[in-house]
């Protein structure tokens, strides 16, 4: 899987900043000096703040159109990230970009948002309720494959469970994810 990047073209003395790559279909949104902006880099987490002394307040920005899930699972995880520098237990960064990474690959641009949870043994674990399945995701430090549990709500017996290698067009299906 290829890493993608979104850049921002930044000039100071315009009244916008316009996103550079990939060319899709940019939207304008009012925005203000000191807000931070966080680009969607699969690879990696990127945090971009304006200074005081940036754009004013009448500024507009262009930026790509993400899918409903991304700006969600990027705050919990952010927020996790945080969580973990003061409390023990939490997931290390690298688990949470692992998790970021997995976010990518089978959500798409369309799958459905998840709740984004820390899970025993400083992993990450998103959980989805979704046409009469349960679905649990768990992410760890990346020496062992995401592993995926899920069973029908009505049919306890139906269960599904096994790295997500070998159940990925399930979960793709049931989220409804396209790349």
């Amino acid at each position: 899987m290829s890493s993608q990047t979104i850049r921002f073209e930044v000039n100071p003395s315009a009244s916008s900043y316009v996103t550079t790559h990939p060319p899709t279909r940019p939207t304008r949104q009012p925005w203000r000096s000191g807000t931070t902006w966080v680009t969607a880099d699969v690879a990696s987490f990127a945090e971009i703040r304006f200074a005081e002394s940036g754009p004013s307040a009448s500024s507009t920005r262009d930026f790509l159109t993400e899918p409903a899930w991304r700006a969600y699972v990027r705050a919990r995880l952010a927020a996790l990230d945080r969580t973990g520098r003061i409390k023990d237990g939490y997931p290390p960064l690298e688990t949470l970009m692992g998790a970021w990474r997995v976010a990518h690959r089978v959500l798409g641009q369309s799958g459905r948002t998840p709740s984004v949870l820390p899970g025993e043994d400083r992993t990450v674990e998103f959980v989805w309720n979704r046409d009469g399945w349960h679905i649990e995701l768990e992410i760890g430090d990346g020496h062992e494959p995401p592993y995926i549990w899920a069973r029908r709500v009505d049919d306890e017996t139906d269960v599904v469970s096994g790295d997500l290698d070998e159940h990925e067009g399930f979960l793709k299906d049931v989220l409804g994810a396209t790349d």
